[in-house]
Formats: structure tokens, C-alpha cells, sequence
């Protein structure tokens, strides 16, 4: 019997990828929205991966050369277009503007339209609606892909004046490099990253610092479990079986969390609740990562079986996986 898909995938025919995944940790409380009216379960917080020049070409030849599912497939729900107004090649600072601000603008923009006007970005939209904000990148802060989300410039070489935006932009985390930008010397120009301090804002430039800030940098995480809570979870017990994984992981101090919540600081295993990472009819679904393992169909009682095989001696639990990465 062919298996449904929770939602319709339209074809992946455009020019970038954009991957939305649902966590679980709360953002501050916002006003209610026509969002309020969707069907399923609303998602407290929304990570936006971006993979710098990422199109569907080089998912469909991963895909080729792995010769099996990607690991992102579950939560794979649409593409976007992505390009320039003013080139048949476009740039990062038109892509990352059409991601942000969904216009197509010049090759060089950031933020901007054609005409030079600012776009409200998705980031400014989730501020002022009272939401926690963050960009975190392994580029410069200032770089065209992270800017066209708290910046205005019509040159993507203003980074001076981006890295100014962005520290007036009122968002809770900026973790990148880049340092110099908000620290820039001469008689015109602004420390930054001073007066952000004299704000009262942390302001972090080394691993020490961030360990202190966030402890779990330290644990020897090994694995995450996630474990589906979406509607049709929900209704199959997916609440339950993330419960009884809790119950069991805390027991045997596997898992990494703060000692307030009756977790390890210093555990191996993350566990998260998320939406669908399947079809609709295999049941609560249970994935572990970085194995690649998919499991289908758990009940509260098969929790057990799944950390003490899977997760302490690293067997996959083979009447329960539907699908299994051979890593090699």
C-alpha cells in the first residue's frame, strides 16, 4: 500500500533551496495572526537553514551519488526562485533578498528594492511581532546572505553600514565572524561592539566566553532523538513515546540538559520533539542523527528497546527502522 504524504511537494525546479524546520524551544509571545487559523499544530520557533548557493542541482546529484534519501528529505516542503532583476546570474545579496523579503531585486542589493526602497525582511517581521531573533552564520556576519536579513544597502560592499543595522536591528544573537566591522578604527569611525557593551548587550569574543554562556558546548554529544508530536503523531501517542524517551534518557543521565530539569549538563543524547519527518501513515515516528535512522510505528514500550540497542550500543533495532543509512 503506497504511503501519503502529510503535506503536497510541489516539484523542486528553482533556484534555491530553503529548508524551515520546527523546534521546540518557545519564542516570546507575540500577537495572534492569520497564522492563528492554519490547520496543524502552530510551530513555537522556526530555524531558516540557508546553504550559500545551494540549488536543487546539487540536492538531485547528492541524492544520485548516495544513490538513497537525503536526511533533510522529510522536511523538504518547497523551493523558492531566486533570481536577479537586473542579471540572468544572480548574486547573494539578490538571492538572500528574495529569501528575506520575497522581491527579486539587482544583483549587489541587499534588502532593497530595484528602486532602492527598503523591503521589510522575514527577521524585522518576527521582531515586531515581539518574537526572539537570531542570525548565526559561518561567514562574516556582514556578508551579503546573512545581511539581506537585517540590513538596507543598495551594495552589498557597505558592510560598514550593514554591521551598523545590525547592531541597531534590536536581534537577540549575532554569532558569526566578521569582528572588524563593528570594531573599526580611524576618526569617522564607530566601536560597535563597544557601545552595543555599553548597552548592556554580551558581547562574546572567544570560546571561553561562549562555553560560560552556553554550557551544552562542553557536553559530548554523540546522538539526537527526534521524536514526531506533530498532528498525526499527536494522535498515535507521540506525545507519549517522547515522555517515555525523557523518563528513560534522565534515568541513565544520557541526556544533555540542565540539572534544574533533571538532565546531565554533560550527557550524550539530545532529545527533541519535532513536526512530520515522514508520511502520515507510519505511524509516531522516531529519528536518530546523525545515524540516519528512521524509525516507524514506536510505542511507549519500544523506547527502552531503542536506547538500550540503538543508543548505548549502537544496534538499530531492525523491526522498528524503515529506513537505515548504510554509512559506508
Amino acid at each position: 500500500m503506497p504511503l501519503r504524504p502529510c503535506v503536497p511537494r510541489p516539484p523542486v525546479a528553482l533556484m534555491a533551496l530553503c529548508v524551515v524546520l520546527a523546534c521546540a524551544a518557545p519564542a516570546r509571545g507575540g500577537k495572534p495572526d492569520r497564522a492563528d487559523s492554519l490547520p496543524g499544530p502552530r510551530a513555537r520557533n522556526v530555524v531558516f537553514l540557508i546553504g550559500d548557493g545551494f540549488g536543487p542541482a546539487y540536492v538531485a546529484l547528492a541524492r544520485g551519488v548516495a544513490d538513497r534519501p537525503l536526511a533533510f528529505d522529510p522536511h523538504l516542503v518547497g523551493s523558492a526562485t531566486t533570481s536577479s532583476h537586473s542579471s540572468r546570474v544572480t548574486d547573494s545579496g539578490a538571492a538572500a533578498t528574495a529569501l528575506a523579503s520575497g522581491i527579486h531585486t539587482d544583483n549587489n542589493a541587499i534588502g532593497v528594492d530595484p528602486e532602492g526602497r527598503a523591503r521589510t525582511t522575514v527577521l524585522e517581521a518576527a521582531e515586531a511581532r515581539g518574537l526572539a531573533t537570531g542570525l548565526v552564520v559561518t561567514s562574516r556576519l556582514t556578508h551579503a546572505t546573512p545581511a539581506a536579513f537585517a540590513a538596507h544597502v543598495s551594495q552589498r560592499s557597505e558592510e560598514e553600514e550593514i554591521a551598523r543595522q545590525m547592531t541597531a536591528a534590536g536581534i537577540e544573537v549575532l554569532l558569526g565572524g566578521g569582528a572588524r566591522e563593528f570594531r573599526r578604527n580611524g576618526p569617522d569611525a564607530r566601536d560597535l561592539a563597544g557601545e552595543a557593551a555599553a548597552r548592556g548587550v554580551r558581547v562574546v569574543t572567544d570560546r571561553a566566553e561562549l562555553e560560560k554562556l552556553a554550557p551544552m558546548l562542553k557536553a559530548p554529544i554523540q546522538r539526537q532523538v527526534f521524536v514526531c508530536t506533530g498532528k498525526s503523531c499527536k494522535a498515535v501517542g507521540g506525545e507519549e513515546v517522547k515522555a517515555e524517551f525523557a523518563r528513560i534518557l534522565e534515568a541513565k543521565g544520557l541526556r544533555q540538559g540542565k540539572e534544574s530539569k533533571g538532565r546531565n549538563p554533560l550527557g550524550k543524547v539530545l532529545l527533541t520533539e519535532c513536526s512530520s519527518i515522514g508520511f502520515c501513515s507510519i505511524g509516531t515516528a522516531v529519528m536518530v542523527y546523525p545515524d540516519g535512522t528512521l524509525y516507524a510505528q514506536v510505542q511507549p514500550s519500544d523506547a527502552a528497546e531503542i536506547v538500550e540497542e540503538h543508543i548505548e550500543k549502537g544496534n538499530v533495532v531492525k523491526r522498528l527502522a524503515l529506513i537505515d543509512l548504510d554509512k559506508n
